[in-house]
């Protein structure tokens, strides 16, 4: 793996076993910011983050609060938890932030993705951030 010219082997020295790093867990995608009214104060679980998807762990909702977000387009989906030690990074590359399937939380150290391609690019730029490592390839928001 080559993230960003950051060559596999360094990858493993900065990010450790990935299969460690990420784990995969049931998310709530909300696919607009207005919509997380109907979560009341739960919505917090949103705010505070990088990354362009709205998703939080599916276990952090009570039932109804579940059942009111679905009512409101939101989904259920099996997605990834991955360790995110070190936010602020300027966005890796236009492909991967295109997708918006990702949210991360620094100062709680946890991100969230949709897929596991997305979750170790963000968890390795994330930890390859949190060490200095030089990350090229890089494009201003």
């Amino acid at each position: 793996m080559n993230i960003l010219g950051i060559p596999d082997y360094k990858i493993v020295e900065v990010v450790g076993d990935i299969d460690k790093r990420v784990r995969l867990t049931q998310l709530l995608w909300m696919q607009h910011e207005e919509d997380l009214e109907v979560l009341g104060e739960a919505a917090h679980h949103f705010y505070g983050s990088q990354g362009d998807a709205l998703l939080a762990r599916a276990d952090s909702f009570s039932a109804d609060q579940l059942k009111a977000a679905i009512e409101v387009g939101g989904e259920l989906v099996e997605g990834y938890e991955f360790d995110y030690p070190r936010g602020d990074f300027v966005a890796p590359l236009e492909t991967w932030t295109q997708i918006m399937a990702w949210r991360g939380d620094a100062t709680k150290g946890i991100g969230y993705a949709m897929w596991f391609k997305v979750a170790v690019v963000v968890c390795a730029l994330s930890f390859a951030r949190e060490k200095g490592v030089e990350i090229t390839n890089r494009r201003k928001r």
